[in-house]
């Protein structure tokens, strides 16, 4: 029992981590859509790295939870 709330209190922390880091990536990415310069080279660059990085961390949390529903 107490196995299994140990288990949700680490996925709901994860959840809330993953949900900051989400709305963080939202806030950068509104910043950009706000710039006066939309032909800017650093706004495009700038908007693949915000992406790319937030795939990635989508991934690595995908693998995390996929790992610990099979030891299920």
């Amino acid at each position: 029992m107490n196995n299994k709330q140990e288990q949700a209190a680490e996925l709901e922390a994860e959840l809330i981590r993953l949900n900051t880091l989400v709305r963080a990536r939202r806030k950068q990415l509104a910043n950009l859509e706000r710039c006066p310069n939309k032909a800017c080279e650093c706004r495009l660059v700038w908007r693949e790295v915000v992406e790319r990085n937030l795939a990635s961390q989508m991934g690595r949390i995908r693998r995390q939870v996929g790992s610990k529903a099979v030891k299920r």
